[in-house]
């Protein structure tokens, strides 16, 4: 059988999209439970911020951040596998050298600018993570772009008309928008 150059043009593209497709579904399977995990760290953590005073905030967070990274790490860990699975990481556009620029970010800007109020200590960690969704999501996986769209729209409506309650905002819509989104990636 003789196909053209055209046909096996067309049928090589074919096989290319439909890699790539692969590849973002994998990319959501690995995203899923961090999300989840996250997500109930910060439904605990924002919740305890809403019950504890500020002095007793960062003994709150270590742990839960502790939990969230060693969590994290072994979900990235059980996903590794062949020779597929480094395909995946290397096609998806992110690797763990993302995550380290986005938390030193995080913590660079915090350390130089140091909210002068506690709303915006409250808000600025679901800002950035909206953010960084939105920048991952629209570099290739376009389901994180809606959720990090989703976060950092509504971090800034509780950050201007729910500041008596942002933490608990944040509990409900950071916490939980991320677990939701968590279970929508799970269910590719």
């Amino acid at each position: 059988m003789n196909i053209s150059r055209t046909e096996a043009e067309t049928a090589l593209s074919d096989i290319e999209q439909a890699a790539a497709a692969v590849c973002v579904q994998r990319s959501y399977r690995v995203a899923a439970p961090i999300l989840i995990l996250w997500g109930v760290i910060w439904v605990f953590g924002y919740a305890g911020m809403g019950i504890l005073t500020g002095a007793h905030w960062s003994l709150l967070w270590i742990p839960l951040d502790l939990i969230g990274i060693v969590g994290t790490l072994f979900v990235v860990r059980r996903s590794r596998g062949g020779a597929s699975a480094r395909r995946t990481r290397a096609q998806s556009g992110f690797s763990p050298w993302h995550a380290l620029a986005i938390l030193l970010m995080l913590v660079g800007t915090f350390v130089m600018f140091g909210p002068s109020q506690p709303a915006a200590y409250i808000a600025y960690p679901g800002l950035l993570c909206g953010f960084s969704y939105m920048m991952f999501g629209i570099m290739r996986m376009p389901r994180l772009a809606w959720i990090g769209a989703a976060m950092g729209a509504l971090t800034l409506l509780g950050f201007f008309l729910a500041k008596d309650i942002l933490s608990y905002w944040m509990a409900v819509v950071g916490g939980g928008g991320l677990i939701l989104g968590g279970l929508w990636l799970r269910k590719l």
